[in-house]
């Protein structure tokens, strides 16, 4: 279609105007582009008012993205016109400036007209006008060789006008066939991760391995592809996978599939390295999903497992999707779930000691403004009076030094608020550690600030 620039000028184009913002709105980059460079041939035809009627109603955010790419062939479009208005504009100016010299050279003034022949005039004018013109169209004459060209050009023209149709015909064709295949190529991925989930829980360890191969090619081709899984697909791999962890990890070390769990916890891993596939995840099955990982990775013996070092691969292959868990789920979610972890396992030595881990990790990472106040807050809240209900809290301990860590970095983000917000969502609650670290980070805060010279302070301003 770009190789008939010229047809598609010689067209007015209207009809391409809707299709082009379809294309615009498509994923694949190498389409926008071609579109964008179609666009800019068929806007200077149709104007720029023509595409901004055809996406007044979609969506916001699509509305606004393709408003933003529209903007620089608005600014084109309206300096492409400039010029010739000028020009006009100079042209009736200079045959005002001449009739007034004219006038002036004369000194002579013209006698009022009469109102009724003024306006017989008017009235006739456009039909003197059209007769003047209709004889001297009858008058002119061609020549053979004019009427020959004529008639070439005219046909040029018309073969033109066919091919810039016909090119944007096939080129609309093609787009919606490469979306249509798009759609049916998402919906087989979805019919084949859903007989992949199938076979994850049938009995048999054949038909399980079955569906783990299956399972591994498409997720990776959908990585690959960045392309997304719908939420409820997400939730129903990770609850089978979870059950297989399960029934893996309840055998006895001598009758492990080593082979089998080795290969398993490798998918495993896998699917938890992409971001959109773990924030799908709802949270209570993130929850279950998170702490099968932790408590596997308490196995004894783990490490020893097999000849060729399965086990340590396996352990590995936890500590890998422990990580990825954490950084890819929603921030608020995951430090929930952890809390609550940590408080049912804490009398449980070794899987604290993965938890702390998995706070540890979120701790570095975490930035202030992607916490949720009151949820912190109440999570933490939770944790303290679970544990309080069977020991004293240790105010030495590494979670406690985290948790100090994360209010921290949210006094100094949020300042007053996140004092106020305990006041509305726990200060009404029995309370003996969250309120008394609120208040000594507030002081540390504020002494800081106020230790700082005035000069920097208004500089950082």
């Amino acid at each position: 279609m770009l190789k008939s620039k010229e047809s598609i000028k010689a067209t007015g184009c209207m009809c391409l105007v809707k299709p082009l913002i379809i294309v615009m709105q498509d994923k694949a980059k190498d389409i926008r582009e071609l579109g964008d460079k179609v666009m800019s041939i068929v806007i200077k035809q149709t104007g720029y008012k023509s595409f901004e009627a055809s996406i007044q109603d979609l969506k916001p955010a699509v509305k606004n993205s393709l408003i933003a790419i529209l903007a620089k062939y608005k600014l084109e479009t309206a300096e492409s016109k400039s010029p010739v208005n000028t020009h006009n504009k100079q042209s009736r100016n200079g045959v005002m400036s001449r009739s007034k010299s004219n006038q002036s050279i004369g000194q002579r003034k013209k006698p009022p007209r009469d109102p009724k022949a003024s306006a017989l005039v008017s009235s006739e004018a456009p039909l003197m006008k059209a007769a003047r013109l209709r004889s001297n169209l009858s008058s002119s004459t061609l020549s053979p060789a004019k009427l020959n060209n004529t008639s070439k050009s005219s046909k040029l023209l018309r073969n033109q006008l066919s091919a810039s149709t016909a090119s944007a015909s096939e080129y609309l064709k093609v787009e919606a066939v490469k979306l249509n295949e798009r759609g049916v190529h998402n919906k087989q991925i979805t019919i084949d991760i859903n007989a992949a989930v199938k076979l994850l829980n049938n009995e048999d360890i054949a038909q399980k391995l079955d569906g783990l191969i299956l399972l591994d090619e498409k997720i990776r081709a959908c990585i690959e592809s960045e392309e997304e899984i719908n939420a409820e697909t997400v939730n129903e791999i990770f609850l089978s996978l979870s059950d297989i962890l399960q029934w893996v990890f309840d055998k006895p070390a001598l009758e492990m599939p080593l082979k089998f769990t080795k290969y398993f916890l490798n998918v495993f891993a896998t699917l938890c390295t992409s971001k959109s596939i773990v924030t799908a995840m709802k949270q209570p099955t993130a929850l279950q999903v998170l702490e099968q990982l932790i408590l596997k990775l308490q196995y004894e013996g783990l490490n020893e497992l097999g000849a060729n070092s399965e086990g340590k691969a396996m352990m590995n292959s936890l500590e890998v999707s422990i990580v990825k868990l954490v950084g890819g789920c929603d921030t608020n979610t995951i430090f929930g779930i952890l809390t609550e972890i940590l408080a049912k396992y804490k009398a449980d030595s070794k899987a604290t000691s993965t938890i702390i881990k998995a706070l540890t990790q979120f701790n570095n990472e975490v930035e202030a403004s992607e916490l949720d106040i009151q949820k912190t807050l109440l999570a933490i809240h939770r944790y303290l009076s679970q544990v309080q209900a069977i020991s004293k809290i240790d105010e030495e301990s590494k979670e406690v030094a985290i948790f100090k860590t994360i209010l921290n970095k949210l006094i100094e983000f949020r300042k007053g608020l996140v004092l106020e917000v305990y006041m509305n969502s726990i200060g009404m609650h029995p309370d003996l550690h969250l309120k008394q670290w609120i208040n000594l980070i507030f002081k540390s805060v504020n002494s800081h600030i106020s230790s700082i010279p005035r000069k920097k302070i208004l500089n950082n301003k």
